[in-house]
């Protein structure tokens, strides 16, 4: 399992968890709804933080991708220049 993953499946299960004891409390109506908005805020701040987590490895990779497709091409390109300066010398040697 990766770790982004096992990230958001804790991050459900205490939101699950939260609720559900909160639900089950023997509290005022008042104080259960304040500890679900707090509980909200919490979770909603700890989603944020994993999106960004995720965020920053998929532009990580990105760039990876990014940085190993230019490289390919320069050599491409660097290959196809040396290969018509070689034709272009075979075409010289041959008229002379």
């Amino acid at each position: 399992m990766r770790r982004g993953e096992l990230s958001l499946g804790i991050l459900l299960g205490l939101l699950v968890g939260a609720v559900l004891g909160i639900i089950f409390a023997p509290e005022s109506g008042e104080e259960t709804r304040k500890k679900l908005r707090k509980r909200g805020e919490d979770a909603y701040d700890k989603l944020r933080d994993v999106l960004a987590e995720y965020l920053e490895m998929a532009e990580e990779k990105g760039r990876e991708y990014y940085d190993k497709a230019r490289d390919k091409v320069e050599d491409l390109v660097d290959e196809l220049k040396r290969k018509l300066e070689e034709k272009a010398e075979e075409s010289i040697d041959e008229e002379e």
